[in-house]
């Protein structure tokens, strides 16, 4: 699964960020995985310092069948420009996966009005 980056600025809520949940079929092929009946919860952290941003926040399911779930930020969530790591969290009869399963498989880029997601980043690397 190849990396997915999602940019957005500071204090952008208005769109969701949203996700086809896949994961690869005994066969081995990559597939949606059917949402009915789960819970699906989203979390974001830093890729700086490792610390949560977003930690098990509920999520939407639109569309159970083709494996469609989004997130609505709040502006607590987009308020450090930054890269973070994020990920679904699908719970089905008490039963868990993340998706993506690689941690750094889906990437939340968040800029400023004065620096890129990056320049943020390598800044809060830099300050450790």
């Amino acid at each position: 699964m190849s990396v997915q980056e999602r940019t957005r600025r500071v204090g952008d809520t208005r769109e969701a960020l949203s996700a086809y949940i896949k994961a690869y079929n005994e066969a081995g092929v990559l597939t949606v995985e059917d949402l009915t009946g789960s819970t699906v919860t989203f979390t974001m952290i830093n890729m700086a310092d490792g610390v949560t941003k977003v930690s098990a926040a509920s999520a939407t399911v639109d569309d159970a069948t083709a494996g469609k779930a989004s997130y609505t930020f709040v502006s607590a969530d987009v308020d450090t420009a930054g890269k973070y790591a994020a990920s679904f969290e699908v719970t089905t009869s008490g039963a868990t996966s993340n998706f993506p399963v690689g941690r750094q498989d889906l990437v939340v880029l968040i800029d400023s009005g004065t620096q890129t997601a990056e320049v943020a980043y390598e800044a809060a690397v830099a300050a450790l």
